[in-house]
């Protein structure tokens, strides 16, 4: 099995070339702040009044330095911030390899979402091989997600479409399906939520599914396109 490898030597450039930009700024800030108090101490002067005026001009074009140099840093730092996000990746992907990914192997979730109650039903039936839920797991820890709440968004988002998603609810009221009769699925996620955020309980877990669940109709009516 074949891990990938990160090179780290693009990181540290990065980060030095941000830590630069930091630091200049810094510099430029605080004599922008000594400069700033320049024209009181010396108003007494008789030619304050140009001083003054030549001082506006300076603490302006002073500003303007400092602003491009701030949306320097702030590029600067959006790079740096996806470097670790593909590195984050990298290092997720090594995780699910050890929780039993195979390279070779046919990729099962290839057809996902599901856009129909039997694909998600017959999808449930085949997680019941440990093998598939493994994989199941795997391929769901690594979807991301900042929090519990938004890694669970990001899976059923993945697992079934909007239209399917509306006909379910986690205990079947209202007429739908109850999602948590799928105990494979339901399982899966609930596995995959936790090794991500370990933090994560079960009743949140439930009631994030839930929100989704009952949130899907809304969804599926954004995308529609408006009848004029």
């Amino acid at each position: 099995m074949s891990f990938p490898v990160i090179t780290l030597r693009p990181i540290y450039g990065t980060i030095l070339s941000t830590s630069y930009l930091v630091k200049k700024w810094l510099l430029m800030v605080k004599y922008h702040q000594f400069q700033s108090k320049r024209p009181e101490e010396y108003s007494s002067f008789k030619d304050s009044v140009p001083i003054k005026s030549n001082s506006r001009v300076k603490k302006s074009r002073r500003q303007d330095t400092i602003n491009r140099q701030l949306s320097d840093i702030k590029f600067e730092i959006k790079n740096l911030r996806k470097t670790f996000e593909r590195i984050e990746n990298l290092l997720l992907s090594k995780t699910a390899n050890n929780l039993e990914i195979g390279e070779t192997e046919e990729d099962l979730f290839q057809n996902l979402p599901v856009s129909s109650v039997e694909e998600l039903e017959n999808f449930n039936i085949k997680l019941e091989d440990k093998q598939v839920l493994n994989r199941l797991v795997a391929f769901l820890y690594v979807l991301g997600g900042e929090d519990a709440h938004k890694t669970i968004y990001v899976m059923l988002k993945k697992v079934m479409t909007n239209e399917v998603a509306q006909l379910f609810s986690t205990q079947g009221r209202k007429q739908k399906r109850a999602f948590l009769e799928l105990k494979n699925l339901y399982g899966a996620i609930t596995t995959a939520t936790r090794k991500r955020h370990q933090n994560a309980n079960l009743d949140a877990i439930k009631k994030s599914v839930g929100l989704y669940l009952a949130s899907a109709k809304a969804r599926s009516a954004q995308k529609q396109p408006n009848n004029m």
